[in-house]
């Protein structure tokens, strides 16, 4: 704008032709520097609506997907590795028979654990994959893992939750042994309806109540 006030206040030695020929190249000086504001007025409105951080929302879910289904993937490759089968998945089934015997016994149930396996009078529960707490275990850590959290709040999130859930395996088998010594119908519902469903919702449930504690933040009075 300056160089246009210039150019307009000195036609005293020019010709018409030439001030004129002045005007129009101080215009498009003039409107090269409006549009370049224009842009940068734009690309700030742009900005500040938030258009340019549509792409990081959805590739911070696409992100949570990935990392999810990674870990979920990996676990179920490792569950056929033989070494992973013996030295984890046994020993953890393993002390969940013997830790349900414990607390059956204290029930006067009289029940003997033999590796796996869960010995009563008249019925016998065999700790197998699918009855231990590993899977609903590794479900909630994977989701906690894949969400963008600091490391601390996940490992609170992570360890308690694991802690629930082993313990409320243990609980599961122990009604499934009362159910299958009461009637084998009740066994084969408890064990392939009831539980399994039960199970997936209180993982679930673990993970939104530590999704609502990470984002919850206090309020700030002014």
């Amino acid at each position: 704008m300056r160089a246009l006030g210039r150019f307009a206040g000195t036609p005293r030695l020019d010709p018409a032709g030439r001030n004129n020929e002045f005007k129009q190249n101080s215009f498009c000086q003039s409107g090269t520097q409006t549009g370049h504001e224009a842009w940068g007025v734009f690309m700030t409105g742009r900005q500040q609506r938030g258009l340019a951080g549509e792409a990081p929302r959805w590739r911070g879910e696409v992100r949570f997907a990935a990392i999810f289904l990674g870990l979920v993937g990996g676990y179920y490759v490792l569950t056929v590795v033989p070494w992973v089968d013996h030295y984890l998945m046994l020993p953890v089934m393993v002390n969940s028979a013997q830790i349900t015997s414990w607390l059956l016994n204290l029930t006067g149930a009289k029940t003997l654990a033999e590796g796996f396996v869960i010995q009563g009078p008249e019925f016998a529960v065999a700790v197998r994959r699918g009855c231990d707490p590993l899977e609903p275990i590794m479900l909630l850590g994977a989701a906690i893992l894949a969400f963008p959290a600091p490391a601390w709040r996940k490992v609170w999130g992570f360890v308690p939750g694991a802690f629930l859930l082993f313990w409320l395996n243990i609980v599961r088998i122990a009604s499934l042994y009362w159910a299958g010594q009461a009637k084998a119908a009740w066994f084969n519902s408890f064990h392939e309806e009831i539980w399994p469903a039960f199970f997936i919702c209180v993982a679930l449930l673990l993970w939104l109540f530590w999704l609502r504690w990470v984002q919850g933040k206090p309020v700030k009075k002014a």
